[in-house]
Order: C-alpha cells, then sequence, then structure tokens
C-alpha cells in the first residue's frame, strides 16, 4: 500500500473530513486532498504531524512505500546537514561578535584612565603637572579598526617641559621608541626629532641617521654635536619630563 493511501485509510479510521485535518495542520483541503490521491507528496515535517494526527508510527505509515522512504531519509539528512550549517554559522558569529566586544572593551579601558586622569580639550586630552604638559588624541575608532584591528593598540604621547633656555619636548610612540625635539642651530635652527634612550643620550643607529638625511637633508656627521650639545645642556629637565611622561604612558598602555 502506498502514503497517499494509507493516509486516506488513515484519516477515514479517525472519521476525520479533509477540511478537519487541513484545519487542524493549517493547510487548504486541497492539499490534503492532493496527497490522498498521490497527486502530490507531504514534507517531511507534515508527515510526523499526520503520523500523530492519526496515532500511527512513522514505520507503520511509510512501510512499504520506499520512495517515501528515501525521501523522508534524504530530508532527514538535508535537515542534519542545514541543522550543522546554523550550528556552525552561528558559533563563528557569536566569536566574532565576543571577539570584537572584548576588543573594544579593551580599548575602552585603556582610554577610561585618560578620562579620569587627564582632561579632555578639543579632540584631545592634555596632563599638567607643575611645568609639564603632556597631550594624546582622543579615541578614533576608526583609526583604531584600520590599523589596530583584533590587537591592543598602544596611545602615544607627547610631551614639553621649560628647559635651559627654551621649552623642551619628548614624544613617546606607539612602538615604545622616545624621541627629543631638537633645534640645529648650524643649519639656521631647524627642528627635528631624534631617538634617545631613558638616559637622554643620542641612540646612534640607522634609524636617526636615515630620519635625519631624509627628511631634513641633514647629514650624521655634521649634526651629531649639535644634537648632543643640546642633549647635555637640558639633560635634567628632559629626564625629568622623561620620568612622568614614561610613568602615564605605561598607566595608559598597561
Amino acid at each position: 500500500m502506498k502514503l497517499h493511501e494509507r493516509l486516506k485509510e488513515a484519516r477515514t479510521r479517525k472519521n476525520l473530513t479533509q477540511q478537519e485535518v487541513a484545519d487542524v495542520l493549517h493547510i487548504s483541503r486541497t492539499t490534503v486532498s492532493s496527497w490522498e490521491v498521490g497527486r502530490t507528496v507531504p514534507s517531511l515535517d507534515f508527515i510526523i504531524d499526520l503520523s500523530n494526527l492519526y496515532d500511527l508510527s512513522l514505520d507503520v505509515l511509510l512501510k512499504e512505500d520506499m520512495t517515501m522512504v528515501n525521501q523522508v531519509s534524504k530530508e532527514i539528512k538535508k535537515g542534519k546537514k542545514y541543522k550543522w550549517l546554523v550550528v556552525t554559522i552561528s558559533s563563528v558569529l557569536s566569536l566574532f561578535i565576543l571577539a570584537n566586544f572584548i576588543w573594544f572593551i579593551c580599548i575602552k579601558n585603556q582610554f577610561s584612565y585618560l578620562d579620569n586622569h587627564w582632561t579632555k580639550v578639543e579632540d584631545s586630552y592634555v596632563y599638567t603637572k607643575n611645568d609639564v604638559n603632556l597631550m594624546t588624541p582622543q579615541m578614533d575608532i576608526k583609526m583604531n579598526v584600520s590599523q589596530n584591528y583584533l590587537k591592543k593598540p598602544s596611545i602615544w604621547i607627547m610631551g614639553t617641559k621649560k628647559g635651559k633656555d627654551n621649552t623642551i619636548g619628548l614624544t613617546f610612540r606607539a612602538d615604545e621608541k622616545v624621541f627629543a625635539s631638537v633645534p640645529i642651530e648650524s643649519k639656521g635652527v631647524i627642528m627635528t626629532e631624534v631617538r634617545v634612550d631613558k638616559d637622554i643620550n643620542l641612540i646612534n643607529d640607522e634609524e636617526n641617521t636615515k630620519f635625519l638625511n631624509e627628511n631634513n637633508e641633514l647629514s650624521w656627521g655634521e649634526t651629531k654635536k649639535d644634537i648632543d650639545d643640546y642633549l647635555k645642556v637640558n639633560q635634567q629637565e628632559f629626564k625629568e619630563l622623561y620620568v612622568i611622561m614614561s610613568k602615564e604612558y605605561s598607566l595608559i598602555n598597561d
């Protein structure tokens, strides 16, 4: 006996009309009729609903109808694949959202120190202590996404302090390198930046040489003396500024 014959027989045995079955399943009477004459076959969901409605097990309802058994088997496998796909996509999406949430919270926590201990002025944070002035930009989500996506960004700071004859300046860059602003008087007071260590000694490396040559057309040899002299004259003030900036840099980025 085929499925459509069993459906009609089961409905008749339950003393139900096609319309009554249709009302229970929320479908049209013609759909029930189409199933019972074999024109169309119900989906797996409706087969399960009909099995419950007629008090018949799926084994009995599908018995001997191998075509329908195969179709139901395919639908079950398809449903499992669909469920696996949904679970996989949901898991990946959840991990993506969680990772972005944690990353955003980390960035917010970094700037929370600035919010609580520094002062917002326009698009920057500023910090003032005696004659020391520090500055760093406010949080820029677009910049962090483009440059530090899912990574903890390092926030750079600039600082100035009264020196012997003028204002001295240091920059703690995001890569943790420290640069001092230095005037090159032999070239008509050209301001440039050179990398220094914690004792405010000029670092004799390729980066300093390349920076001077490319940005100011200055040779390392003819400017090194000017730089060393300037750093030595203002060394104490530079060190005082370095200590304050180093502490703030660590509090912001740790």
